[in-house]
């Protein structure tokens, strides 16, 4: 095939290396791509934007493939241009193939041990024996993570011959004890000494352990048969299963339900989706916002500037971020729009065009979104409301100010700018415009909310604002009235001086009216690496779209990803937030939570080091509630003698972690346990809630009063766990975060993420959760 790039297309053979899971080439460097990197692959007009910006001739087109894939750092993308029409859709029926197997790995659809288990036999076909340079291979084929000296530790254990290969009866043993979970053997004995488990013994482990109450006692009698239960490797199957995730799967949390005015969501919003990298002098493209509407976005950002031609164009405007046609970002939302979810999209414009530019941006949007985009009140909404999620499935919705507010020398020299924001520049003009960048972020510290200079939209523009007309904060008191389709766009700056003065308000306004929030440009951090803020405290004042920068995976990020886990980018917000009688009577005091979260174990933790070494892992735990909560008690304790935590407040002690387990990342056990202490606001009714706990004390009720008690504010608490190598300097293998609100309880497996928040294949933690209302 021919591999294009930016700087030549070149004749290179391709071949998918089964033994290494690797697409290879010929080439000096970066000559290989692992299969279980690749997270899309595009062909013909799929991929039209890549081709297009590779300046390559439309006749390609029907040949042209784009295999995008991640490394530790970002995406990147393989293009090349089959030479015949077979050659083509082979590759194409290939990765398309390969794509869907690590995508059912990833999503837990296929189960590490099944899959493993299977890939080891498959691999035995014509095979008389396994010598240990095999079995290594065969390992990394199938991407299990074990570093050499556990790998020999495992072959010599399977050789009881000790022959220096494995036979098939010993290639079985080696299977089996790959299988082996030595923490869940121990649980099976606790639940069944006599060494069978009974059907009435799982429904009661189901039942109060686990407290599922939404199965049937005929569905927990499917799910015994179906995984084989009555033995510890049933039971495991069952705890690795998609039946018992990480997440607690309410009735009102299903997408079914989603029949309430949009306004009584949280919605994952994308800020500056355009960018990959920072706000100063990252890239443009089309693909931040098909990444981003991939992975669950419902919002996402278009910062409109004048183009050549009379084309409009997205950019970071005044920065030395490069530009992409707006029409090709709108042809890539209209393709991408409902991929991950089908309710609505919300496009977030930025607008800073002349009045003839907007109508023609207005017409890119009706003529190239269609029958999507909203341009009307719907029938079966009444006047006064906003539609539900449900209503406004597969439709687009715009929203916009009806003013934007112009900097000084916006009106005067917007050509000037159209030329000073070229990415071609000299060494030296970098290093002045950086200086200008420092002088711009003192600015928007400075910078007043308010400002009379203010560019008006055109009419074309205006008609597409039905249900998300952009205002600005006025105030929150009984002398401005807002529309209920007015929006409120709030810099994280504003937002918190308005939570900070007036937060009940907030929370009583976004009752009826939605508000999106986005980072504040007042560090210059945000400028050359789009840090995000922690959502928690927005969420926590009820605003809907919290916008953070999706192409930075800090901590931020990581909570968002929790909190629309398993979501269709829509989650309805806590009774506390949402329910109107809940609001007016909210009380000043708290209740506690305590949640007993003991750590288990470990499976196939990813390497910092060469393969040949084994890691050290420990886990940290920290935990985050929203700040306007006051001072109320965070406390995080290790209950493990081996474990000291450091000194801090006895009321904010947030973080603490396990021990070190030596030379072990395939399956360490650590059965650390920890006591989680969180004060939620509670309610002015929540007194008669806690009395009920004595008269209806069965740990399914118990689960209910706790929501109760807390108005599913404990969602808005998240525990973010970290397997870290202890070297010298620790060194981050995976992470993960959790809502304690959404978190299942009783026996878990929590999938890690590795520092791009993509799950890692196989790699897990094995938790145990208890709560109890203080």
């Amino acid at each position: 095939m021919l591999k294009v790039t930016q700087n030549k297309v070149a004749p290179r053979t391709f071949r998918v290396d089964a033994e290494l899971t690797r697409i290879v080439w010929e080439s000096k460097r970066g000559n290989f791509v692992p299969l279980y990197a690749i997270r899309d692959v595009r062909f013909g007009s799929n991929a039209q934007s890549y081709r297009q910006s590779l300046q390559i001739s439309d006749a390609h087109e029907s040949r042209w493939i784009s295999i995008i894939y991640q490394t530790p750092r970002a995406y990147k993308a393989i293009h090349v241009i089959a030479l015949s029409d077979a050659s083509f859709e082979l590759w194409v029926c290939t990765l398309e193939r390969i794509l869907a197997h690590w995508q059912a790995l990833s999503s837990g659809r296929i189960t590490a041990a099944s899959a493993q288990s299977e890939w080891l036999e498959a691999s035995w076909r014509g095979r008389q024996t396994l010598d240990f340079t095999a079995l290594s291979r065969l390992c990394q084929r199938m991407g299990l993570q074990v570093s050499r000296p556990e790998l020999r530790a495992l072959f010599d254990d399977a050789d009881c011959e000790h022959l220096g290969a494995l036979h098939f009866k010993a290639f079985q043993r080696f299977v089996a004890q790959l299988k082996r979970r030595a923490d869940i053997d121990q649980l099976f004995q606790q639940l069944a000494p006599d060494g069978v488990l009974s059907l009435d013994d799982f429904t009661k482990f189901v039942r109060e352990e686990q407290l599922e109450t939404r199965w049937s006692d005929e569905h927990i009698a499917y799910l015994y048969t179906r995984h084989q239960v009555s033995h510890s490797e049933g039971l495991a199957a069952f705890l690795n299963s998609r039946e018992n995730g990480t997440c607690a799967l309410r009735v009102q949390d299903t997408t079914e339900s989603l029949d309430e005015p949009i306004c009584n969501y949280y919605i994952s919003s994308s800020h500056n989706t355009y960018l990959e990298g920072g706000q100063w002098k990252g890239d443009s493209t089309v693909e931040g916002y098909v990444r981003a509407l991939q992975q669950g976005a419902r919002s996402v950002e278009l910062d409109c500037w004048d183009g050549p031609n009379g084309q409009p164009q997205v950019t970071h405007g005044r920065t030395l971020t490069s530009r992409v046609p707006l029409v090709d970002v709108v042809d890539a939302i209209a393709q991408y729009a409902f991929a991950s979810s089908p309710y609505p999209l919300i496009l977030s414009l930025e607008v800073h065009n002349d009045m003839t530019q907007q109508a023609t941006l207005a017409q890119i949007l009706r003529t190239r979104l269609g029958s999507l985009l909203v341009t009307e009140p719907l029938p079966d909404v009444g006047a006064g409301a906003l539609p539900t999620p449900e209503q406004l499935k597969y439709r687009i919705l715009v929203k916009c100010k009806r003013y934007e507010r112009m900097h000084p020398q916006e009106s005067q020299d917007s050509d000037e700018h159209a030329s000073t924001t070229s990415t071609d520049h000299t060494e030296w003009e970098s290093d002045t415009l950086l200086v200008q960048a420092k002088s711009f972020v003192r600015l928007a510290r400075r910078a007043p909310e308010r400002s009379k200079n203010v560019r008006p939209k055109s009419p074309e523009l205006l008609s597409l604002l039905v249900y998300t007309i952009g205002v600005q904060c006025r105030g929150l008191n009984k002398k401005e009235h807002y529309d209920v389709a007015h929006t409120f766009s709030l810099s994280e700056r504003k937002a918190h001086r308005l939570i900070r003065t007036s937060g009940t308000d907030l929370i009583k306004h976004n009752l009826t009216h939605m508000t999106r929030v986005y980072p504040s440009l007042t560090k210059l951090s945000r400028m050359t690496n789009s840090a995000n803020f922690c959502p928690l405290d927005m969420w926590a004042a009820g605003c809907q779209l919290v916008a953070l920068n999706w192409q930075t995976h800090d901590k931020g990020m990581e909570q968002n990803v929790a909190l629309f886990a398993g979501s269709a980018g829509y989650v309805r917000k806590p009774d506390a937030l949402r329910v109107r009688h809940l609001v007016k009577h909210a009380g000043s005091d708290m209740v506690t939570v305590q949640i007993a979260c003991t750590i288990i174990s470990g499976q196939q933790l990813p390497h910092a080091r060469r393969d040949d070494e084994a890691i050290c892992p420990y886990i940290s735990l920290s935990v985050d509630a929203p700040a306007q909560w006051g001072k109320g008690v965070i406390r995080l304790q290790s209950l493990a003698p081996e474990v000291t935590d450091s000194p801090t407040s006895p009321l904010r002690r947030t973080s603490s972690r396990t021990h070190t387990i030596r030379s072990q990342g395939l399956a360490p056990i650590w059965r650390t346990p920890f006591l989680i202490e969180v004060d939620i606001p509670a309610g002015i009714d929540t007194v008669a809630v806690l009395a009920q706990r004595t008269r209806h004390d069965t740990a399914s009720r118990h689960a209910i009063l706790l929501h109760e008690a807390t108005r599913g504010l404990l969602d808005l608490c998240f525990l973010r766990l970290q397997a870290w190598d202890d070297q010298p300097t620790p060194v981050l293998l995976a992470s993960r975060s959790v809502s304690l609100g959404r978190l299942g309880r009783g026996y878990r497996h929590l999938a890690l993420h590795d520092t791009q928040l993509s799950p890692l294949l196989y790699a897990s933690l094995f938790i145990h959760t208890r709560y109890t209302l203080l």
